[in-house]
């Protein structure tokens, strides 16, 4: 799996056909395209595809943290798009895309 990491206040968008995933404008949700696998945050999960367990993830993520679980995600061709708040905050989002 490919990682790349992006500033809090950058939009994300998908590595494979370049959709507006996440537009960081204050107000908008997150807009999921046909590459997207998964979208959580430090909260939970915005969205998950019928390829991933959304529960045994959320269960992974109870014990451990969405930064761990995501990374360990056994998908060697996709790729993760982690965005994390400074401090103090270091809130984290997680993005992952597959073609």
């Amino acid at each position: 799996m490919k990682i790349f990491e992006v500033k809090p206040d950058e939009s994300v968008y998908c590595p494979f056909c370049e959709h507006v995933v996440f537009l960081n404008d204050g107000e908008s949700e997150p807009e999921v395209c046909p590459h997207t696998l998964l979208i959580a945050t430090d909260l939970g999960i915005a969205f998950c595809s019928d390829t991933l367990d959304a529960e045994s993830l959320e269960d992974e993520a109870a014990e451990s943290s969405w930064a761990d679980v995501v990374s360990e995600i056994d998908k060697p061709e996709a790729v993760l798009i982690e965005m994390y708040e400074e401090a103090p905050e270091f809130f984290g989002a997680f993005y992952l895309f597959e073609e």
